[in-house]
C-alpha cells in the first residue's frame, strides 16, 4: 500500500478533530447567543422598570386606594410638606406610592407569577427591606467605580438564573424624597437587579450532541489504531530498533527494507546512512580530536583573560539592560565588602544611593547613543559606608544581548588632593590680594612723591625760563650773538626739563591704567601723531615714512602715548 493511502487513513482523526473544533465553536456560539438573548431580555425589563419609575417620579408619585393590604409607606412621613394620605369628596382615603415602593410591589407581583424578579436597592438605604444581597453589593460598588452594568449566572443546573443589574442615577424629580441624603443630580442613587430563569433545553441538546460526537470519535479511533499499527507503526518500530542499535555505536548490523512503500524507501536510505556513518566515523573522531584541542586552547585563553580581569586593581562589573550584575571581579567584591554570589544577586541601585531605576533608564538610553561616557557618583559598602567613585560606562553588544561594562575607580584620595589644591589656591589668592594692596599703597606713595617733586622742580624752572626771557627782552640789544645763543640754550634746557617732569607724571599714571585690548589701525594712529607734531613745530624739516596697512591688538590710549613720546 502506498504511503499516500496511509496518510489518508491518518487524516481521519484529523477530520475528527476538525469536527470537534466545529462542535466547540458551535457550542460557544450557541452559549454566547443564549447569553446575549438573556442580556437583551433583562436590559429590556430594566429599561421598562426605569421608564415606569421615571413616569411616577415626574408625577410626584401615584395615589392608590387605602385598604387592608394597602398600607402607607411609613418612610414618606419623614419628607416635609409631602401629603402621604389624601381623602376624596366621598371620604375614601388614598395613600401615596413613591417609585421605590411601586418598584418593590411590582417585583413581588412578577415573582408570584413566575415571570421574572427584580429588586431595587442602594448602599444608602431608607427602607431596610431593600437591603442588597452579595451580587447587588458587588454591582453597586462597581457602579461607584464607573461601571454601567453587571451580570452573572447563579444557582444550580436545575435552578440556574441569569442576574442583571444597572445603576439608577439621581434626577431632579428624585431630590424631593432623597435630597436629605445629600445626593446631587447625576450621582448614582442605587440600582435595579433583574433576575430571569435559564432554561435547561440548550444544555440538554448540547449534552446529547456531545455524547454522539464522543461515541463517533471513539469508534473511529479504534479502527484507525488497528490500521495505523499494521501499516505504519510496526515497520517504524523495526526502524526504531535499528536506529537504537546504530545509536549504541554498532554500525555492523544492516537495515533491511521489508516493503516497497515510502517506509521501505526510508529503510533503504537509513541503511545508506548507516554505511556512510561507518565510513566517516574515523574522520569525525579525528575532527573531534582537533576541535577539542582548539577548544582547550580557547578555554585556556579565556581563563587567562578572566584571571587578568579579576586581578586588576580597578572595580569591573557587567550589567544587563535591567541594571542587574551579570559579572563582578575580585576588586569589586573587595571594594564593596560583598561576596561574588551576593553581588550577582544585586543591581546597580543596591550599591549606588544616587542610582534609582529612573536614573538608570536615563543613563542606559544615553549609553546606547554615546557608546561610552564617564561620570562621578558614590558607592555604598556592605557596612553602610559611602565613598566617591569615577565610573566609566561602556556599551557592548554581544550577539543579540546588550551589556554595560563598567570600570569603577575609588577617587577618595583624588578628591582629598583636589580639596588641598583648592585650599592652596585660596591661600595664594589671599597672598596675591595682600601683595596687590601693598603695591597699590606703594604706587599711591610714589604718585604723591612724583607730584611733590614735580611741583618743587617746576617753580625754579619757570623762574629760570622767565628771567631768561626777561633778560632777552630788556637787554637783548646790549648782548652779542653768542650771549643770545647761551640764553636760548638755557631756556631750551629749562623747557626740556619741564617736559621731562610731565613725562614722569604721565608714566606714573600709566602704571595704574588698565589694559583694554582691541584692534588698532597703527598706520592711521602714527599719521595723526606726525601731523600733530608738524603743526606744533613747523620750523623743523622732518620727513615721516609710514607703512600702510599696519594693525595690532592693543590698548589704543597707552600705545598712542608711547608712540608720541618716541616720535617727539
Amino acid at each position: 500500500m502506498s504511503i499516500k493511502y496511509k496518510i489518508l487513513i491518518i487524516c481521519v482523526p484529523i477530520l475528527t478533530m476538525i469536527g470537534l473544533a466545529t462542535f466547540a465553536i458551535y457550542t460557544r456560539s450557541a452559549i454566547a447567543a443564549n447569553q446575549q438573548e438573556q442580556l437583551s431580555t433583562t436590559r429590556a425589563f430594566f429599561q421598562q422598570i426605569v421608564l415606569t419609575r421615571r413616569w411616577i417620579a415626574q408625577h410626584g408619585g401615584v395615589y392608590v386606594l387605602k385598604g387592608p393590604d394597602v398600607e402607607p409607606n411609613p418612610y414618606l412621613y419623614r419628607i416635609p410638606d409631602l401629603k402621604v394620605d389624601i381623602t376624596d369628596d366621598e371620604g375614601q382615603v388614598y395613600t401615596l406610592r413613591n417609585p421605590a415602593l411601586v418598584t418593590r410591589e411590582l417585583s413581588e407581583l412578577a415573582e408570584k407569577q413566575g415571570i421574572f424578579k427584580f429588586h431595587i436597592t442602594s448602599l444608602k438605604l431608607i427602607n431596610p427591606n431593600n437591603a442588597p444581597d452579595a451580587f447587588e453589593t458587588k454591582a453597586l460598588n462597581a457602579f461607584e467605580a464607573g461601571e454601567t452594568e453587571v451580570w452573572q449566572h447563579e444557582g444550580s443546573a436545575k435552578q440556574r438564573r441569569f442576574r442583571y443589574m444597572a445603576p439608577l442615577y439621581v434626577e431632579s424629580a428624585c431630590l424631593r424624597c432623597h435630597g436629605f441624603q445629600g445626593y446631587k443630580v447625576g450621582q448614582v442613587r442605587g440600582g435595579i437587579s433583574v433576575s430571569i430563569p435559564v432554561h435547561a433545553s440548550l444544555n440538554r441538546s448540547l449534552w446529547g450532541l456531545a455524547m454522539g460526537w464522543t461515541l463517533g470519535i471513539a469508534l473511529t479511533s479504534l479502527g484507525l489504531y488497528w490500521a495505523l499499527h499494521t501499516t505504519i507503526v510496526s515497520p517504524i518500530q523495526r526502524l526504531q530498533a535499528a536506529s537504537q542499535t546504530i545509536r549504541a555505536g554498532d554500525y555492523e548490523q544492516p537495515v533491511f527494507a521489508t516493503s516497497g512503500d515510502e517506509i521501505g524507501i526510508l529503510a533503504h536510505s537509513f541503511e545508506t546512512m548507516r554505511a556512510n556513518i561507518q565510513q566517516y566515523t574515523g574522520h569525525l573522531q579525528e575532527e573531534v580530536r582537533l576541535r577539542t584541542a582548539e577548544l582547550e586552547q580557547s578555554n585556556e585563553e579565556f581563563r587567562l583573560t578572566q584571571f587578568a580581569v579579576d586581578s586588576v586593581m580597578d572595580t569591573v562589573y557587567w550589567m544587563g539592560p535591567n541594571a542587574h550584575f551579570v559579572y563582578v571581579n575580585d576588586a569589586a567584591c573587595k571594594a564593596l565588602g560583598y561576596s561574588r554570589e551576593a553581588l550577582l544577586a544585586m543591581s546597580m541601585p543596591d550599591i549606588d544611593p544616587e542610582f534609582s531605576q529612573e536614573v538608570w533608564k536615563s543613563h542606559w538610553q544615553e549609553l546606547r547613543q554615546k557608546k561610552s561616557f564617564v561620570f562621578e557618583s558614590i558607592h555604598r559598602r556592605k557596612d553602610g559606608s559611602i565613598f566617591p567613585v569615577e565610573i566609566a560606562f561602556n556599551y557592548i553588544q554581544f550577539g543579540d544581548k546588550e551589556y554595560n561594562c563598567a570600570f569603577v575607580r575609588d577617587i577618595t584620595e583624588h578628591q582629598q588632593i583636589e580639596k588641598q589644591l583648592k585650599a592652596y589656591s585660596e591661600k595664594l589668592e589671599e597672598m596675591v590680594a595682600e601683595r596687590t594692596a601693598g603695591l597699590e599703597t606703594a604706587i599711591k606713595e610714589q604718585e604723591a612723591f612724583s607730584y611733590s617733586i614735580a611741583h618743587d622742580l617746576r617753580s625754579p624752572l619757570r623762574g629760570i625760563d622767565g628771567w631768561s626771557h626777561a633778560l632777552l627782552e630788556g637787554y637783548g640789544d646790549q648782548l652779542d650773538e653768542q650771549a643770545h645763543e647761551y640764553i636760548r640754550r638755557v631756556r631750551s634746557q629749562a623747557q626740556n626739563m619741564g617736559q621731562l617732569i610731565d613725562d614722569l607724571l604721565a608714566l606714573s599714571r600709566l602704571s595704574r591704567h588698565q589694559l583694554r585690548r582691541k584692534p588698532v589701525d597703527l598706520t592711521a594712529m602714527v599719521q595723526t601723531i606726525a601731523a600733530r607734531l608738524q603743526e606744533e613745530q613747523p620750523q623743523r624739516p622732518v620727513e615721516f615714512i609710514i607703512q600702510e596697512g599696519l594693525s595690532a591688538q592693543c590698548d589704543a590710549h597707552l600705545l598712542e602715548i608711547a608712540l608720541t613720546n618716541l616720535l617727539n
